[in-house]
C-alpha cells in the first residue's frame, strides 16, 4: 500500500492524496475542475465514485494520513496545495 499525491487521472480530475492498493483500486482525496471541495472517492477501473466531501484540503490531508497509517502504507509526506 502507497499514500502518493498524483496530479491527473482519467476524466480530467485531479488527484491529491490517493492510497493505491494492489495496483488496481484507489482510495482518496479527490479534486474535480467542477468543485470547490476535495472528494473522498474510490476508482476502480475505469470508474470513479464519489463517496463524500471534505470541507477543506486541511482535513483531507489529515483524513487521508489516518487512512495510511491505519492499513500501513508509506507515505511520501507530500501535502495537497
Amino acid at each position: 500500500n502507497l499514500l502518493t499525491p498524483c496530479r491527473r487521472a482519467k476524466g480530467g480530475q485531479i488527484m491529491s492524496r490517493v492510497l493505491t492498493v494492489d495496483g488496481s483500486v484507489k482510495i482518496g482525496a479527490y479534486r474535480f475542475p467542477d468543485r470547490k471541495k476535495p472528494c473522498l472517492c474510490v476508482e476502480k477501473g475505469n470508474t470513479c465514485t464519489v463517496y463524500g466531501s471534505f470541507i477543506d484540503t486541511d482535513r483531507a490531508n489529515e483524513f487521508m494520513n489516518e487512512l495510511a497509517a491505519l492499513v500501513g502504507a508509506r507515505d511520501d509526506k507530500e501535502r495537497l496545495e
